[in-house]
């Protein structure tokens, strides 16, 4: 969805505030007051009676009790809060135990779901109650078009992103990182990386590009392999990667010609030997050994010096690439 989409044409987005409550915002919040009051005392129970006798005063249980009404206090204030800074215009969806709240909102373009995820983080400027800590969400968003579950999982991803930036995040279409590798994506950040390089001294672009996936593989196989690569490339290459088209990568290294060529040579090695392809979710593996039998990369290595121009270098090693990828399996060195 682009950012000048019409204001008429309204899309579906999916919004994740989530909170992290410290032990002293919890024992401000008890402070305050803001635990339920206890109902109208009544008639000793007799699991009452029969706990006291066994594990003592009931005040000893009664602290944690409290605990969990306050924080659950402290949630039910903070959704309030978020869904008035929406002007109401989100559908809630409380998660009490995994203390967050998600929501479904309408917006004409990404760029008024940054405003709206603004407008939410704008609103915890200031305490819920007089004398409580202030408490900033990590505040997720991201426009539903591929279902409702990869909204979900993109908003989830820019929530991460958000804890760690202090800010809200939005992953729109044109996100950064790459949801299935959680490698960067955006070309024009590659080709800065190796401005960058090259600015510093000898430079090398590794283009690699994974072979022998069957083309009726599931999507828990693609991943496994997409991120098998991707681990085998960081262990051997460094962390400056990128993937910018599908099972396809490039990573960035500060060496001359000699040394990044025996690194394509140990990283198409270290594939084709490669057996631990698996898919985790929730602690639940799938294990693909049979992928160990066909998957394979080729590579294309392009080196150059200070003063070398980024582009033509980043071209280079993707024109290796191509020749080292029509027989398979090989690597081709850019003569630049």
């Amino acid at each position: 969805m682009a950012d000048g989409a019409g204001e008429s044409e309204l899309h579906a987005a999916h919004v994740v505030v989530e909170f992290r409550f410290a032990p002293e915002h919890v024992e401000a919040a008890i402070e305050a007051g803001l635990t339920p009051a206890a109902g109208t005392a009544g008639p000793p129970l007799f699991s009452d009676l029969l706990r006291a006798l066994l594990a003592g005063p009931a005040e000893e249980w009664d602290e944690p009790a409290s605990v969990d009404a306050t924080r659950h206090a402290l949630h039910e204030l903070l959704g309030a809060r978020a869904d008035e800074a929406l002007g109401g215009r989100a559908q809630w969806q409380s998660c009490s135990s995994f203390s967050s709240h998600a929501g479904e909102v309408a917006v004409a373009s990404e760029s008024q779901l940054r405003q709206l995820t603004w407008d939410v983080h704008r609103a915890f400027a200031e305490p819920l109650v007089p004398f409580l800590p202030t408490i900033r969400p990590a505040i997720g968003a991201a426009v539903v078009c591929a279902g409702l579950v990869e909204a979900r999982r993109r908003a989830m991803t820019a929530v991460a992103q958000s804890r760690l930036l202090g800010e809200p995040c939005v992953i729109g279409r044109a996100q950064e990182i790459d949801l299935l590798t959680d490698l960067r994506c955006r070309r024009s950040t590659l080709l800065s990386e190796v401005v960058l390089h090259l600015a510093a001294g000898p430079a090398s672009v590794l283009a690699c590009a994974v072979d022998g996936v069957p083309p009726d593989a599931e999507p828990r196989q693609v991943e496994a392999v997409a991120r098998g690569v991707a681990r085998l490339l960081e262990q051997r290459a460094g962390t400056t990667l990128f993937t910018t088209a599908p099972r396809s990568f490039h990573a960035v290294v500060p060496w001359p010609a000699e040394q990044a060529t025996r690194t394509a040579e140990d990283v198409r090695a270290a594939v084709a030997a490669y057996r631990g392809y698996a898919f985790n979710l929730d602690d639940i593996i799938w294990e693909y050994p049979a992928l160990s039998d066909t998957v394979r990369v080729s590579v294309g290595v392009a080196s150059g010096a200070p003063g070398d121009d980024a582009a033509g270098l980043l071209a280079a090693a993707d024109a290796a690439l191509a020749e080292a990828a029509a027989d398979g399996d090989r690597v081709v060195v850019a003569s630049v």
